[in-house]
């Protein structure tokens, strides 16, 4: 008899991250991160693309308004960082698919990519050619 039916298996828990921030003007937030819902992923992808990490940030953290990710202490923010990476690993596989797809499907997006992600000292390298013009 097979038990992985619905009824019979238990539901995996959501992982759930509690965090005390504080801003720099010194005032604490607790703030829950759990994941994102799928119906965020693409705007969490648009936020990803444009390289706008307090926007990502805010979005992940339930949706705070515009300009709060900005506010938080930088050891807080690193903190956030880091704990929203954690609990957003399902998302962060789906984004890495999606921008897989789209590198795949325009070459030349890839070069640029790659030349943009380049390391400095990689791209004045001995052993290593010249990056294309």
């Amino acid at each position: 008899m097979d038990n992985t039916s619905p009824e019979t298996t238990p539901a995996t828990p959501i992982p759930t991250v509690e965090l005390e921030l504080t801003n720099e003007a010194g005032r604490a937030e607790r703030v829950s991160l759990r994941p994102l819902r799928v119906v965020h992923y693409a705007r969490a992808a648009v936020l990803i693309d444009a390289e706008d990490e307090p926007g990502w940030l805010e979005l992940a953290a339930g949706g705070k308004p515009k300009g709060w990710a900005v506010s938080l202490a930088p050891e807080d923010h690193q903190r956030l960082v880091v704990a929203t990476e954690a609990v957003n690993a399902r998302f962060f596989i789906f984004y890495g698919r999606l921008q897989g797809r789209r590198l795949m499907r325009n070459p030349a997006a890839l070069v640029d990519a790659m030349q943009r992600h380049a390391s400095p000292s990689r791209a004045t390298s001995p052993t290593l050619p010249p990056p294309p013009a």
